[in-house]
Formats: structure tokens, sequence, C-alpha cells
């Protein structure tokens, strides 16, 4: 054997001995324990992720039933951790404080009304000689149409709330007080309005203390000088906003972003009359905006209002309209770049691994192949010293 042949195979002898196998038996027998604690979490969060999940629960309401509709709004968060007689009674003792002027104890009287007399299947009974029906005159409770309590009472029951449902009571008379402490006293207390107000309660079973203070936040964003309802003209616009909150729902950030535009334009010292329609046109340009991605609406929203003077002189809303629009059109050519990108990144990285694996595979198979030789030349070793 030459020299250079002896020097190649003490070469690949100490490669073996320093870099395949440098470990003792301690090292392996921590990295096995290691492998089977892997393995081990690995199953337990396979037949964590495997268990299926907590059965389903949902409750209709009354309501519900009546208008064969479901109702998809979490209210969790409008219920009372506490609700009573009490607690009603002193709603009610606010409530009555608050508008002193209305009628609250007159709650109707009896009157003598004329009938059909009927049989006891419910058709009218018709005289022998005439097929006029048969008159009959009841003296029957006539509910005062005005007086508050008959007000909430409609009120209840036109949202299926019973008389023991105290906390649906609250929840009701809560959101009257808030509204009520919007108007000036002696503009509430004339004509109709409480009874206006609360056919908003009819009609509207989703109005609550949640959508109003939205309303009340919206409504002076649009008008900077609100402080109350004292007209018809402050009454119908924030029924007007009310109305579309009921109607559509508002988010904070579409609040807080058109907080933004707005206060930057109002900065600008160019309010006048008609910059309240001017600005809940920008609020629902800023709510039917395509940009739906919270970040990226914030970020559009802080450029726009960077250059908030020029875009002011060519038309704000028209200006605002065409920016999102633009904005989105640039946000969804940049992803489609990036998902081109990514695509490409994950072809590489797909190679790579395959490579990487085959390298793997290869050392494994040539370890084990090295391994057998040094067991080979170990029993070599035995054999001739032995002899």
């Amino acid at each position: 054997m030459s020299r250079n042949s002896f020097n190649f195979k003490q070469f690949f002898n100490q490669i073996e001995e320093k870099i395949l196998f440098p470990f003792g038996r301690r090292t392996w027998q921590i990295l096995s324990v290691c492998s089977i604690l892997l393995l081990l979490l690995g199953a337990i969060w396979f037949i964590y992720n495997a268990r299926p999940g907590a059965p389903i629960r949902v409750k209709v309401d009354k309501w519900e039933v009546v208008e064969n509709e479901i109702d998809t709004i979490d209210y969790s968060k409008n219920k009372e951790s506490k609700c009573s007689k009490e607690l009603n009674t002193n709603a009610l003792t606010k409530l009555k404080e608050m508008i002193p002027l209305l009628e609250w104890d007159s709650l109707g009287s009896y009157q003598v009304r004329t009938f059909n007399l009927k049989d006891r299947f419910g058709y009218d009974i018709y005289t022998k000689n005439s097929w006029l029906p048969i008159k009959v005159k009841k003296q029957v409770f006539v509910p005062n149409e005005n007086a508050v309590p008959n007000l909430l009472n409609e009120i209840f029951k036109s949202r299926y709330i019973d008389s023991l449902d105290y906390c649906a009571q609250l929840q009701v008379l809560s959101s009257i007080q808030l509204l009520v402490s919007l108007y000036k006293p002696d503009f509430l207390q004339s004509e109709t309005r409480f009874k206006d107000l609360c056919s908003q309660f009819e009609y509207h079973r989703r109005l609550d203390e949640f959508t109003i203070n939205d309303a009340i936040r919206l409504n002076k964003m649009m008008d900077f000088g609100f402080i109350s309802i004292s007209n018809k003209e402050t009454l119908k616009r924030f029924y007007q906003i009310l109305d579309y909150v009921l109607l559509k729902g508002i988010k904070e950030e579409e609040l807080l972003e058109a907080e933004k535009v707005i206060t930057a334009n109002r900065n600008l010292g160019f309010d006048d009359e008609e910059s309240s329609d001017e600005y809940f046109l920008v609020f629902k340009i800023l709510q039917s905006s395509a940009v739906e991605n919270p970040k990226q609406l914030k970020r559009a929203i802080d450029d726009f209002t960077k250059e908030i003077k020029f875009y002011h002189e060519i038309g704000l809303v028209k200006s605002l309209k065409r920016y999102l629009k633009l904005y989105n059109e640039k946000l969804n050519w940049r992803e489609n770049q990036k998902s081109r990108d990514n695509s490409i990144k994950a072809e590489n990285r797909l190679l790579a691994i395959t490579t990487a694996g085959i390298a793997l595979l290869t050392i494994c198979v040539l370890t084990i192949i090295l391994l057998l030789f040094s067991i080979q030349n170990m029993l070599k070793k035995g054999i001739e010293n032995k002899v």
C-alpha cells in the first residue's frame, strides 16, 4: 500500500472518529430522552386539536320567534349582573324627576263604548227584521295614550318583556334616561315629542345605550357646537344619525379615522352650515370603503390628512372617495406582487428543503456505512491481537 493511500485512509479515519462520532454514550441518551419528550408533546398537541369542540348553545328570544328572524348581535355586554324591582323603581323615579311636567298619574278612564253583540263563536248577532247587527253598550277602561307609564308599558309589550324581567326593563329605562338627557326639557315636554321618543324604542328593538352613545359621538363630530336637542333642526339631524347607526352599525376605528379627517378639515377654518352634511358623507365614505384592514385604513387617512388643505380645495368628499378607491387598488396591486414573490420564495424553500433532505439522507447512509467499517476494523484488530 502506497504512502498516499495510507494518508488518505488515516484522513477518513480521523473524520470518522472526530467529526461523525465525537459524542459519548451519555449525549446520545440525552438526545433520545429529548426526542421521546418531543414525540409525546406532539401526540398530546394532536389529541388536543383532534377533540371535538364545545357544544353550541343558543337562545332564541321571543321577538325573534314573532318576527321569524334571528338576531346575530351579541348583547352579553348589556346584561346587568344585579337587577331588582327596587332598581327599576329608582330608575322610574329618576325619569320622573327629569320630565315632571308630563302625565304620570292619570293613566286612563272608564268610558261607555258601543260594540256589536256576538255569539259564543265570536260572530255578530243580527236582528230578525233586518240584517243590522245588534248593538250593546259597555263601560271599558280606555288608557291615556300620553301617560308616561302607559308609554313605557307599550315599549315593554313591543319587546316582549315580562313584568318580572327586571334586567330588560332596567336596560330600557336607562336608555330612555340617556336619550331624554339630550333634550332641552321645555322642548321635550311640548307637543308629542316624548311619545315620539318612546315610539323609537317600539320600532327599533336594538336601540340601547350603546347605539345612543355612538349616535351622540357621531352627532358631535358632525356638529361641533351640538349641546342638546333644542329645536326641530337638531332633532331631525340627531334622529337621522341614530337611524343610520341602528341600520348600519359603526366601529370604533371608523369613528377615529372620521374624526381625524373632520378635525383636520375643521382646523383649516372653513366650517359653515353645510359642513355637517359634508362630514356625514365623509363618515359614510369611510364606512363603505373597500380598505377593510384597520391598520391600512389608518395609514391611508394619516397620509390623506397630511395634505388636507390641497384636498379641501378640490373637494373634500370627492377627494376622499377617490383617494380611498385608488389606495385600495394600489394596495391590492402590491398584495398581488407580494403573493407572487411569496410563491417564488415558497418554491425556492421547497427546493432547498428537498436538497437538504437528500443531503441529510446521504449523510445518514454514509454514516451507517462508515459505522459498519468501524465495526469491521474493530473486529479485525481484535482478531489480530488474539493471534
